[in-house]
């Protein structure tokens, strides 16, 4: 039987690079782009016009990652809503407690602006964007009762809540207005335009060896399919130890969180209709402006559903 031939290859392993997190997934592509981009690009086979491609993502992909991160605009909206919370609380507490006011016309005034805007209790809790529409509602539900404010002495802690809602609807149109200056892609569609060219770059290279006929050039391709694969194996294992200590700090939370809320947990099995241990506490937490949410497994179908903790309790969100 004849001796099959097959030319000689290399192969350049599978990044997986979209299951990199974001910072991890900007340092992986710099670091193969560097290591590509420092070789002769005729001899592997890339050419010069997806070089200047790729770097253009990448610095894109930079760029979005710290606009993720920050604006200027971002830590003044801080500032500002930390404030109106304040005020918030300050304003339904005092109205809360003078309805037991031995003065009778405090206490009546109290209990009227109490029934008109005791429904906006917990609106501290909520994102940014919804808590600035709840604070418009209330201030609006307040101006007829101008009278009872007085009495109670919160004319001039409205008027500063006021204030702060507007100063924190101002910054977040400004913030607005940049981000759309900016016309950034999405992060999801950079990151697969990056991982697109680097796919694109690898396949180049290996056909690059396969058809160089120089010694040298081999070797160098050589060399650069083992500088890269190196990077590879050590972006993963990064990411896997990255996803190890998540887990391992999940699991402590979800125990703590067990304990603390088992009570609550069966309350709202009750609420709900459900038999006492069918739901689990995964432990895993998600952050959407201000509301922080918990997942619960439920345990007959493997339904995921999240949850906030409230004044009354856990309610689905």
């Amino acid at each position: 039987m004849k001796e099959l031939w097959l030319p000689k290859m290399v192969k350049i392993l599978s990044a997986n690079a979209n299951r990199l997190s974001g910072a991890l997934h900007v340092q992986f592509q710099n670091q193969v782009y560097a290591l590509v981009k420092r070789e002769n690009g005729k001899k592997i086979g890339v050419p010069e016009r997806l070089m200047t491609e790729w770097a253009e993502f990448i610095e894109l992909e930079t760029d979005a990652v710290k606009q993720s991160l920050k604006t200027v605009e971002l830590d003044e909206m801080h500032k500002i809503d930390k404030e109106r919370d304040r005020v918030v609380s300050n304003i339904l507490e005092l109205i809360k407690a003078q309805r037991k006011s031995p003065i009778e016309e405090v206490a009546q005034a109290a209990m009227l602006l109490y029934h008109s805007i005791g429904n906006y209790r917990g609106i501290q809790s909520e994102t940014f964007d919804a808590e600035t529409g709840y604070i418009c509602s209330l201030l609006k539900d307040l101006e007829p009762m101008t009278a009872q404010l007085s009495v109670l002495q919160l004319s001039s802690t409205v008027g500063k809540l006021k204030q702060l809602n507007e100063a924190y609807e101002k910054l977040f149109l400004k913030r607005q207005e940049k981000l759309v200056q900016l016309r950034l892609p999405t992060m999801k569609d950079i990151r697969l335009y990056t991982d697109q060219i680097f796919n694109a770059v690898c396949r180049l290279i290996e056909a690059a060896y396969v058809h160089s006929s120089v010694e040298d050039d081999q070797k160098m391709i050589e060399k650069l399919v083992d500088h890269l694969n190196a990077e590879i194996k050590h972006f993963k294992t990064t990411q896997r130890a990255i996803n190890a200590q998540q887990r391992s700090a999940r699991e402590r939370r979800a125990i703590e969180l067990r304990k603390e809320w088992a009570v609550a947990l069966r309350v709202y099995e009750e609420k709900v209709g459900l038999p006492e241990g069918s739901l689990h506490i995964t432990g895993k937490i998600r952050n959407r402006g201000k509301v922080r949410t918990y997942e619960l497994l439920d345990r007959r179908n493997n339904r995921r559903l999240y949850v906030k903790m409230t004044e009354d309790g856990f309610v689905e969100v």
